[in-house]
């Protein structure tokens, strides 16, 4: 028996000797079939047992590791769906760098390319920590991911503050430089920084492109819900944020470049219900050919200081303000919003002002209680239908002269309709240095937008 038993480990170390430890690993995976199962079943889902995840020992640092081991074995496999069980998972998406501008690639949950990750119920959630910077789930250098059906919670209640910090980079979900990325039927909360946030790697060389995020959830997250750093290529549709609040600029959704390199381009904005945050929907510098469409917003909707073609189409929006402007600093920067379009609108106690913008067209919206406040030079406002119900406005539709933009302004109205309590319907403030177009305005239109 004695000379049976050295001889099969004779045989095992010469395998281990020829073969190396691809060969341990299979045994090892063999024996670890016999004892667990298989380690995914036909239908994706993940043995827990399998990958030593187990909820009851509530070990975020082991849960995190089981789950990264689950998408590595998929990976190597090419098993493109995974599923995880019901329950909830504790999660390390911690990491150590302060800076959010660079790119850890080991913080929470890293999704793989080709890859469909089912939560199917479950709930990730962030274990209460003292850091500036985590992700829960991380989507870095890849492509072609689906992320949906469960929810995503941070530590935002539980947090450790002390730290000198704004703690504001804990992420739900951490997009780098990724293509056809798609995020679904999620619920994403109480993260220290951003539900999702999407930008580039590789020191600015990789944007992500081609993301969508929809019929989502997000609330009670601090800095934003979404923010699009650096992508070409964005659908943000049917979704649901609310109470973003805790430090700036808590917008639901925000358009926001860290630097000139950045890219923001194509994004579409639609079919989403917005409110009770500290801004609605807020386009900043880099962005271009961006549409918000079809919302149901009641915080502020403010495209400032961008580029490019944006139209504000569709929407209602309730007791805010809709902007669109360039600030002093960045027009002597030579920083121009070259074309906008704000159309059927439905704006109820909510103004709407124009600044600085060198073409833009105002037409057949309806405005309910507020007024239209215009400094800028190309304008077009037709068939717009103010009325006022409640105390007296001084007026209705007013063009100023820009206090820093020295030359004449052109300024084309048509047919727009008053009601109610207005001092004055139209108002032209300094005439002498607007020239006021009412005949053939869209020969300008035409000309301009089409």
């Amino acid at each position: 028996m004695k000379k049976i038993k050295l001889l099969l480990t004779f045989i095992a170390l010469l395998i281990i000797f020829f073969f190396g430890r691809e060969c341990v690993v299979k045994i090892d995976e063999y024996y670890k079939i016999q004892k667990y199962g298989e380690p995914i079943s036909e239908d994706g889902t993940i043995n827990n047992e399998y990958f030593a995840i187990d909820l009851n020992e509530q070990n975020a640092e082991k849960i995190t590791e089981g789950i990264n081991k689950a998408i590595e074995y998929a990976n190597k496999n090419s098993i493109k769906y995974l599923k995880l069980e019901k329950g909830v998972y504790l999660i390390d998406g911690v990491s150590n760098i302060v800076n959010a501008n660079e790119t850890d690639t080991k913080k929470g949950i890293i999704l793989k390319s080709n890859l469909t990750f089912d939560l199917n119920g479950a709930t990730l959630k962030q274990i209460a920590n003292d850091k500036v910077n985590y992700a829960i789930i991380s989507i870095t250098d890849v492509e072609n991911v689906k992320l949906i059906n469960g929810k995503i919670e941070g530590d935002k209640n539980e947090h450790d503050y002390s730290k000198e910090s704004t703690h504001e980079w804990g992420f739900g979900v951490d997009i780098r430089g990724s293509e056809r990325i798609e995020i679904e039927n999620l619920e994403i909360s109480d993260c220290t920084g951003d539900g999702i946030i999407a930008t580039d790697y590789k020191n600015r060389i990789k944007s992500s492109k081609d993301i969508r995020i929809k019929n989502t959830t997000i609330h009670d997250c601090r800095r934003n819900g979404i923010s699009i750093i650096s992508a070409i290529g964005v659908e943000i549709s049917e979704n649901e944020i609310y109470h973003i609040n805790g430090t700036a600029p808590q917008s639901a959704i925000i358009l926001e470049s860290w630097d000139s390199k950045q890219i923001i381009d194509e994004v579409n904005i639609c079919n989403n219900k917005i409110y009770q945050n500290g801004i609605g929907i807020d386009i900043q510098t880099q962005a271009q050919n961006v549409n918000i469409y079809e919302n149901d917003c009641s915080n502020n909707i403010l495209v400032l200081n961008s580029y490019g073609i944006c139209k504000i189409y569709d929407n209602e929006i309730n007791d805010a303000e809709l902007q669109v402007s360039v600030e002093k600093e960045a027009y002597e920067q030579g920083r121009r919003i070259n074309k906008a379009i704000v159309e059927n609108n439905k704006l109820a106690n909510t103004s709407l002002y124009i600044l600085n913008v060198e073409n833009i067209a105002i037409i057949n919206n309806e405005i309910l209680n507020s007024n239209i406040s215009i400094y800028s030079s190309n304008c077009l406002v037709d068939k717009n239908k103010l009325e006022n119900k409640n105390e007296m406005l001084y007026w209705g539709l007013r063009y100023y002269v820009s206090e820093f933009k020295k030359e004449k302004y052109d300024i084309y109205i048509g047919n727009n309709t008053y009601k109610g309590n207005y001092n004055t319907n139209e108002s032209i403030m300094e005439s002498e240095r607007i020239e006021l177009h009412k005949e053939n305005i869209y020969d300008y239109y035409n000309a301009i937008f089409k």
